[in-house]
């Protein structure tokens, strides 16, 4: 029978391995992604965003990063979520179903549905606090709820921003994704590029505005990361093809210590966002994943 100081510390050794491993081993900034449904890169560029402009000014972006085909919502928003390509995560329409095919069978997740860096995150991080609020409930469908603290469809755009506000005001949680659906309504109602529609994308850039000046104003003393993006531009009133308009998303970063800097020199993709986010957790690269980490920081 083995002695008992040695049960002893071989229990206290498993305990440090499970410590070590539930938490990063330095403080990690609040990471906040918001990612605005249809506002692609020309919106960006032609609208009138100064709090855009000025998270550009600040922090690291491209206005060239590129969407996956086909360029409709489901498809480009479980590719950011799950770091691959619709050909692996199954996601190919708006009409996906959980329960419908899994291509990689092998990086399933919660049951019907390819695995989200939010699991592989809590796998590695049990503690992690992750919160999500999205107008259209469509994105619903790509959300491993099981690992959420708390998962919202807001139905609008307004009641998704105070949801935002709040949690920000709260500092209860880690990882906040915030999903606006307003703009893609207007470029299906009255096309992309329209007038109304870059009224829409000045919305979100006044919604975006308010986010960060809550941040600022709450002070996390572990400093913050924010990300703003979106999933395809548009073509007149839809989307879907492989238009460079269709195609093109902004990807920006600000926060603590991000350095000022265009990303121009990297091809920035929308399953990038996985890794990129891993990163910052100590996360190892996944074998699920297809995209590669941004490289923000020297």
């Amino acid at each position: 029978m083995p002695h008992i100081p040695t049960l002893i510390l071989t229990f206290l050794s498993l305990l440090l391995v499970k410590l070590t491993y539930a938490q990063p081993n330095y403080p990690v900034p609040k990471i906040i992604i918001i990612g605005v449904d249809g506002m692609g890169a020309e919106g960006v560029k032609q609208g009138n965003t100064p709090h855009l402009d000025k998270l550009m000014e600040q922090g690291s972006y491209t206005l060239s990063a590129n969407a996956v085909m086909p360029t409709k919502s489901a498809p480009n928003w479980a590719s950011l979520l799950m770091g691959t390509m619709p050909d692996m995560h199954g996601v190919k329409s708006n009409g996906w179903r959980r329960g419908d095919p899994i291509p990689n069978a092998d990086c399933e997740g919660e049951k019907g549905i390819h695995q989200t860096f939010f699991s592989q995150l809590k796998e590695l991080h049990p503690n992690l606090r992750i919160k999500v609020y999205h107008d259209w409930e469509g994105l619903g469908k790509l959300i491993e709820k099981s690992v959420c603290e708390e998962v919202v469809s807001t139905k609008t755009a307004k009641k998704t921003h105070r949801y935002t506000l709040e949690a920000i005001k709260k500092k209860d949680f880690d990882l906040l994704f915030v999903h606006f659906d307003h703009v893609d309504h207007a470029l299906h109602f009255s096309g992309y590029l329209s007038k109304r529609y870059l009224k829409k994308v000045e919305k979100a850039d006044t919604f975006i505005g308010e986010i960060v000046e809550e941040v600022e104003k709450v002070d996390f003393p572990e400093g913050y990361f924010l990300i703003v993006t979106a999933d395809h531009g548009g073509n007149g009133r839809s989307h879907g093809g492989d238009t460079r308009h269709e195609i093109e998303i902004p990807w920006i970063m600000t926060g603590s210590s991000v350095p000022s800097q265009l990303l121009d020199d990297q091809e920035v993709t929308i399953y990038d966002m996985a890794p990129t986010i891993g990163f910052f957790f100590e996360l190892p690269e996944h074998k699920c994943w297809e995209g590669k980490q941004i490289q923000i920081f020297e």
